[in-house]
């Protein structure tokens, strides 16, 4: 039987439905099957959609100079709408344009799970989705354009290869491998069945880590890190700092914790 169904809009808009609407079509069809499928939601541009990307894009919105393609793929607007999102589907696409395999495209994953989504709608039985991962992408020649191999002229080394693994892996999105599984190298093979990074990803609570800290130009996370129930990034930093502070600091530095 089949496990898993991605549902794309492929960039169409419907003709006399809204895309939820579709969507849900196909959510009550699966369900009323009584056999469990996780449902991926890939939405596209539709017009409130649109809406979102020029307002992203107007001066001083959040993409302005992000270099991150012209897509726009988000669940903001539905959840600006008063829809459950959650109730929609296993996982909700969020991105621009399409991953790739780049260090830019990585990046750009960090922006969009910033700009594009929100924390509550990452938990069991619902995920924001950075759609597949490159890792491995240039171990066999994939030069095909609209495909995560196709090559671009910094594809993803061993090192920002593991990078992308790990960031998915902490922000709690599914790991769907977008390589060609029959031709892998020994380091990429090691990264994809890392089991520890693994198992924080499938971690039963379903929390995704938050950025702690942001440097100036350029959207670099310098700590991604899983947050305790109620934690703020604050009480995380604080956290972090009293665990080594027989090591490295004095008492006095906690006084403001």
């Amino acid at each position: 039987g089949v496990d898993y169904l991605k549902v794309d809009s492929c960039g169409e808009d419907p003709p006399q439905m809204t895309q939820w609407d579709q969507f849900s079509v196909m959510r009550d069809a699966l369900n009323a099957t009584g056999r469990p499928v996780y449902l991926s939601v890939c939405e596209t541009a539709e017009p409130p959609l649109r809406k979102l990307q020029r307002r992203l894009r107007q001066p001083g919105g959040s993409v302005t100079d992000a270099g991150c393609g012209a897509g726009v793929y988000s669940p903001k607007m539905w959840v600006e709408d008063g829809k459950d999102v959650a109730s929609l589907g296993n996982s909700i696409l969020v991105e621009y344009s399409n991953n790739g395999n780049s260090f830019a495209a990585v990046k750009c994953t960090i922006q969009a799970q910033q700009r594009l989504t929100f924390d509550n709608l990452t938990g069991p039985g619902s995920w924001n989705d950075n759609d597949m991962m490159t890792v491995g992408c240039s171990d066999s020649h994939v030069n095909v354009r609209w495909t995560p191999c196709f090559e671009p002229a910094d594809p993803l080394t061993d090192v920002s290869g593991r990078t992308q693994f790990n960031l998915f892996v902490v922000q709690a999105a599914p790991l769907i491998m977008g390589n060609d599984a029959r031709h892998m190298r020994r380091s990429t093979l090691e990264t994809l069945s890392n089991r520890k990074a693994i198992a924080v990803n499938q971690d039963p609570l379903g929390h995704r880590g938050q950025i702690v800290q942001v440097l100036q130009q350029g959207v670099y996370a310098v700590s991604y890190t899983h947050l305790r129930a109620h934690e703020t990034p604050e009480h995380l930093v604080c956290r972090l700092l009293l665990e080594k502070k027989k090591k490295i600091l004095q008492s006095e530095v906690f006084s403001s914790c």
